[in-house]
């Protein structure tokens, strides 16, 4: 616990709930329940903003429709002087630029960044000046999502490793049940059911159409398998239309967004992860929380979390024969399927917790706001 008190303000874009939103709820839960004053700053109409209400964290509501948003920049400025806010920590592209702009009118004593992508910054000039001139520290979710900024240009002297962190109470195999789950699908229980949890975009990132072929593979061998893909967008006319390709439809559930992530991780015997680019994936940490084994590329933040052969195996990314070969040698050997899955929840507890993330992040700004001081 920190003497001091800060009053911080987290501002982010997006309405729809994602890993993301999860993570900043749960970093200005804990930060409020620490004793520090905590604004939010989101969009009208964001799920985030609901949830934070719920619990009396306080919500501003500002449209932010794009990088140079000039209306939006007073609002920001607005809230900076009314809760005389020590630390902004920006996420999202959106989000940083306009608030870092806002910070040219009214200063506070700490600005920070958290990226959570493992992609490149695209315009050399952002990682010139917006990554690095009037922004105290940089937080990547993974050393690989540092390593990327890195070769973007940032020094990695600007850059701070915080793992996001996992609802541990929340995904609790001993709490959750995913027998209904299972019943709703029509399936009893000896019946093996594999699963792929993200929100899903046109970009393809998430490399779903890879594990749709995996599937096909993997019915060739074990016709009793069945399938399961959840997330927003998963149903959508294009995964829809692959599905019809490699003949899935009697044993493919696209379930779109779901809320019972838990209970359905709960009802499913493996996880799989076929992204193409990855900062640090919500379903992994989840998936091993509930002690499921888990098949994924070997990209991004992946390789950070599992460790191949022990709690989980890697494969290359875009190899729909090697997912199908993982998930079928994990089905064969039930037995190293089930130390996966204990080797992954303990390695999540140790960590990859909610309290450690919030911890490490409070350290953090303690750490700048004193250089600042």
């Amino acid at each position: 616990m920190l003497s001091e008190k800060f009053r911080i303000l987290q501002i982010t874009t997006g309405t729809t709930w994602s890993g993301g939103q999860e993570q900043v709820y749960q970093l200005s839960k804990g930060l409020a329940e620490k004793g520090h004053e905590v604004t939010v700053i989101c969009p009208p109409g964001s799920s985030l903003g609901d949830k934070l209400e719920k619990i009396h964290i306080p919500v501003e509501r500002i449209p932010m429709r794009k990088e140079w948003d000039f209306l939006a920049v007073p609002q920001i400025i607005r809230v900076l002087i009314q809760r005389k806010v020590d630390l902004i920590n920006a996420h999202r592209p959106t989000a940083h630029m306009l608030a870092w702009i806002a910070t040219f009118f009214r200063k506070t004593r700490a600005f920070i960044v958290t990226r959570r992508v493992a992609l490149p910054i695209r315009n050399p000039l952002s990682a010139r000046f917006k990554y690095r001139f009037g922004v105290s520290k940089i937080i990547a979710v993974s050393q690989s999502v540092k390593q990327v900024l890195i070769n973007s240009g940032i020094p990695s002297t600007q850059i701070e490793v915080i793992y996001s962190g996992t609802d541990l109470a929340r995904f609790n195999p001993a709490r959750a049940d995913g027998t209904s789950f299972r019943k709703n699908l029509g399936l009893d229980l000896s019946q093996p059911l594999i699963g792929a949890i993200g929100n899903h975009s046109s970009h393809n990132f998430r490399g779903y159409p890879y594990f749709l072929e995996a599937a096909a593979r993997v019915l060739q061998v074990a016709p009793q398998t069945r399938f399961v893909l959840i997330g927003r967008g998963t149903n959508s006319e294009e995964l829809l239309a692959l599905s019809k390709k490699f003949h899935l439809d009697p044993y493919f559930s696209f379930l779109g967004f779901r809320e019972d992530i838990p209970e359905a991780l709960a009802a499913i015997d493996i996880l799989v992860n076929p992204a193409l680019t990855e900062g640090f994936s919500g379903a992994i940490r989840e998936a091993m929380a509930m002690k499921k084994p888990v098949v994924a590329t070997w990209v991004g933040g992946n390789r950070e979390l599992i460790q191949d052969g022990i709690n989980g195996f890697l494969v290359p990314p875009a190899d729909a024969p090697g997912l199908a070969e993982k998930i079928l040698y994990l089905l064969n050997h039930k037995d190293l399927a089930l130390s996966m899955g204990n080797q992954g929840h303990a390695w999540v507890r140790e960590k990859f917790s909610i309290q450690k993330m919030v911890e490490n992040t409070e350290r953090l700004y303690e750490q700048v706001l004193q250089n600042n001081r």
